[in-house]
């Protein structure tokens, strides 16, 4: 489990129903401590992620409701690709790039 400072992010290796199971036992638990420090968990803001080309799509819920599935998170798609992080990368890029030419008459110097 990583925890930020408004995000909580579980995260499990999954090779067979049983590990779907025990990360679900895990979600459940984060779920019941919740409700016990009276911390709210923001469900329209949950997602799953099915990382790699075996995952068993295991349908995860989160009291009783399914969270949302994604096909990319911010820094890795789930079939493990970079190209969604590097044109997003390289589109900032640019525009800072644009801005600066944009705000500086001499640029060689």
């Amino acid at each position: 489990m990583k925890n930020y400072s408004v995000d909580t992010k579980i995260l499990a290796v999954i090779k067979n129903q049983n590990d779907c199971l025990n990360l679900q036992k895990d979600i459940d638990t984060i779920s019941s401590l919740a409700i016990t420090w009276s911390i709210d968990l923001n469900l329209e803001k949950s997602k799953v992620m099915y990382v790699g080309k075996k995952n068993l799509c295991f349908k995860y819920t989160i009291f009783n409701k399914f969270g949302t599935q994604v096909l990319n998170e911010t820094e890795v798609q789930n079939n493990m690709k970079w190209e969604a992080k590097t044109r997003h990368c390289c589109s900032r890029a640019k525009k800072i790039l644009d801005m600066i030419s944009k705000n500086f008459k001499y640029l060689d110097e």
